[in-house]
């Protein structure tokens, strides 16, 4: 759904592979891609290394994390809080997570939607992407 959405209106760049990890694969991904051993400060060190360089923050779980939390927080207490988007499958819906759940307070731009399968995701990730393109575009990210 995101690489289709790649154009509409901008040209995306995925700081992140496009492709959902497990919690077995994701430390042995990150290995392969980054030439280093998996740390939690290696771990960290990149992924808030990736946010300071994003215009955006989809989050799209089937079930929410701690790095999930972690980064979020970062984004916008450490970062430059940029606009989120948080997709949670319904499965995991609704975010029992307080540090995750109505963050309109703190963040400046924050969408929630839910999801059953991939393509109700096509028109609020659209919708999110030219959103931020206005921002942008208007200076306000």
């Amino acid at each position: 759904v995101i690489k289709a959405a790649d154009g509409k209106p901008s040209k995306l760049e995925f700081l992140t592979p496009p492709i959902a990890e497990s919690e077995e694969s994701f430390k042995k991904a990150f290995e392969n891609s980054q030439n280093k051993p998996f740390t939690p400060l290696n771990f960290r060190k990149h992924r808030l290394g990736l946010l300071n360089q994003a215009d955006a923050f989809i989050i799209i779980k089937t079930s929410l994390s701690e790095s999930t939390a972690f980064e979020v927080s970062y984004n916008i207490f450490g970062g430059r809080n940029i606009p989120m988007l948080f997709a949670i499958h319904e499965s995991s819906y609704p975010i029992k997570t307080t540090l995750l759940r109505e963050l309109n307070d703190l963040a400046s731009h924050v969408e929630y939607v839910v999801f059953k399968n991939g393509e109700d995701l096509t028109a609020p990730v659209q919708s999110f992407l030219k959103r931020v393109t206005e921002l942008k575009k208007n200076g306000q990210i």
